[in-house]
């Protein structure tokens, strides 16, 4: 924000005065520069060096509504000058006049397409206009005409992490801290962002080379003491949060960590005398939205239905609201009718089994809706020294080709695989996995990831030969459950802001999988939520029975393993807990508010026997 625009006008700039005016301003005495941009201004109004300067000055004292009326006028005189466009977008930009901020940033890049600082400001503008994919595209210009600015690779690190592109996201923080290795908030982004990708001890490390540069950062410590509570490395967790309640005189962002804390240790009680200390008003908007989800999970716990549902709803109208228009819950819902047409019985009849021999034993699928036991069941058999698992992650996409976004370049390329096609879909998928979880010899690979029951299809014409674990639990309380967890959201996920919404997808995804059973010849093993909580070894024998592996006692003790790794669902509380039935049949309490959604799960209560 240089005090004299580089096409500094026509008159007077070699006047002493004006001179001394930029000295001043220049070395920082801006109460000396203002009084003399103001005596120059007296003698000739209209003198375009002097107001466009007064206008830069007021911007750095923070007088924003003075800044857009002097630099106003500047560029009446001026109108071709692209910094004064910039600084007066700037100036709008503070008042909170996003759109006229955004006609000043875009005519400065008209008149300069390579002024980095204009196509920056445009995209922190587009972003805080809720237009984030435009919001992109501008950090990414101002990265190319300065691929040195860190301040754009952070803020479109963070802007990928928002869009779930996680490891663009990850390059793009990188490149920020190594740019600025100063920063101790490019380092507490990164850290958040590391924790969010399942690395808890690189997130750890992250945040302590944060506090190293800042020991007091609150985002660092806030950062911190949220990877330690979901590391369940609560008395840690404790420890850290209170260190910012200390400095920072209660902060409610702490509290709420402290109050997860409390639900984990002590129960709900104690949690919800926490939370009544905390003001959601004074959260930002993510904690906001975990505020309610937590409140909601207290109370249910109190066993209040009715105030849990209203916290939920609450939660969930401002998930929705953080991500209104980047998600699209019926084209994921078309998808599942384009899978029928492409996995026709026709097509199916027409495919040849081709079988990994003489490779790695195909991997074992651990599918099912979400929120049916996958979490719980993946780290039980997690625990096995003969099960290596991957979670949560897109390995099969490698399965899926280049044309799945259109069904009928999907079932072109589905017919024209030939069996060295299907071989290198294999290859693909395993160095996928390779890249995600260091193989051991002789251990079998696991893979969960509940929604991939609506691509079975894809999966079984790679892996004929694989094993499907099948998680299953009572229709209400799977909705019920998927609208109290606070998901990270997709096109998928959109359908859990509401039960309803949770019931229509349920049914359509329950009733492709039993297309691809009618029609292929899988190798599935079901596994109901209810029996394994209600007889974990029983349960734990018969699926390591199936998968051909010997018993293993470890599996019983999945709780305590589960402490010591990454669970990146919202499940990870509740599997460091061992077994507990208090969410087995929880929805009979919520039948009221189940109703509607209930009549649509009616038909796949009878099927899987819940009636």
């Amino acid at each position: 924000m240089s005090p004299a625009p580089r096409n500094k006008g026509p008159s007077g700039l070699q006047a002493p005065l004006l001179e001394k005016a930029l000295a001043h301003h220049r070395s920082g005495r801006l109460s000396s520069a203002e009084a003399a941009y103001a005596k120059i201004l007296r003698a000739t109004p209209r003198h375009p060096v002097a107001l466009y300067s007064l206008g830069v000055l007021y911007l750095q004292k923070g007088q924003a509504a003075k800044a857009v009326r002097t630099l106003g006028d500047a560029l009446e005189q001026v109108p071709d000058c692209a910094e004064c466009h910039n600084n007066h977008g700037t100036a709008l930009d503070r008042l909170g006049r996003l759109a006229e901020a955004e006609a000043a940033y875009r005519r400065a890049i008209a008149l300069d397409p390579d002024m980095e600082s204009a196509l920056f400001n445009l995209g922190r503008v587009l972003e805080r206009q809720a237009r984030p994919l435009e919001a992109v595209g501008y950090y990414q210009a101002a990265i190319e005409a300065d691929p040195r600015h860190a301040d754009a690779f952070n803020s479109l690190g963070l802007l990928l992490k928002s869009l779930n592109r996680l490891p663009a996201a990850r390059e793009a923080l990188e490149t920020a801290c190594d740019l600025s290795p100063g920063s101790a908030g490019f380092r507490a982004n990164l850290g958040n962002l590391l924790r969010r990708m399942g690395e808890p001890d690189l997130a750890i490390g992250q945040f302590a080379q944060a506090l190293d540069l800042a020991p007091g950062s609150r985002a660092a410590l806030l950062g911190l003491a949220t990877t330690l509570e979901q590391a369940s490395r609560l008395p840690e967790a404790r420890q850290t949060a209170e260190r910012v309640l200390s400095a920072f005189d209660g902060d409610p962002n702490a509290l709420l960590i402290v109050a997860q804390c409390d639900l984990r240790e002590q129960g709900p009680d104690a949690a919800r005398r926490r939370l009544a200390g905390i003001d959601p008003d004074r959260l930002s908007d993510e904690s906001r939205r975990a505020f309610h989800f937590l409140e909601g999970q207290i109370l249910d716990r109190s066993g209040d239905a009715d105030a849990a549902f209203a916290a939920f709803r609450t939660a969930n109208r401002l998930a929705a609201g953080s991500v209104s228009g980047l998600y699209d819950k019926d084209a994921y819902r078309r998808g599942l009718a384009d899978r029928r047409r492409i996995f026709s019985p026709e097509r199916l009849r027409g495919f040849a089994a081709s079988p990994s021999a003489g490779e790695a034993p195909a991997p074992v699928f651990l599918v099912g809706f979400p929120r049916s036991g996958t979490t719980l069941l993946e780290q039980v058999l997690d625990s096995h020294p003969m099960i290596q698992t991957i979670g949560e992650t897109e390995a099969t996409a490698t399965l899926k080709g280049p044309g799945t976004r259109d069904a009928a370049a999907a079932a072109a390329w589905l017919d024209s695989l030939t069996e060295d096609g299907v071989r290198d879909l294999r290859k693909a998928y395993r160095a996928a996995a390779a890249s995600l979880v260091e193989r051991r010899p002789g251990t079998l690979l696991l893979d969960k990831l509940p929604l991939n029951m609506v691509d079975a299809g894809y999966i079984w014409r790679a892996f004929p030969d694989a094993r499907f674990l099948f998680a299953l639990r009572h229709p209400c309380d799977v909705c019920l459950s998927c609208f109290m967890q606070d998901f990270r959201v997709n096109d998928a996920m959109a359908s859990f802001f509401t039960v309803e919404d949770a019931a229509r997808l349920y049914v359509e995804a329950m009733d492709l999988w039993r297309h691809y059973r009618r029609h292929l010849p899988l190798r599935v093993r079901e596994v109901r939520y209810e029996d394994t909580v209600r007889d974990l070894e029983a349960q734990a024998r018969a699926v390591l029975g199936f998968l051909g592996l010997p018993w293993d006692d470890r599996v019983l003790s999945y709780a305590d393993h589960a402490k010591r790794k990454a669970v990146l669902t919202p499940s990870y509380s509740q599997v460091t807990e061992g077994i507990h039935d208090r969410a087995r049949g929880r929805w009979t309490r919520y039948a009221d508010h189940m109703a509607a959604a209930q009549r649509l799960l009616d038909p796949d209560i009878d099927i899987l026997g819940y009636g």
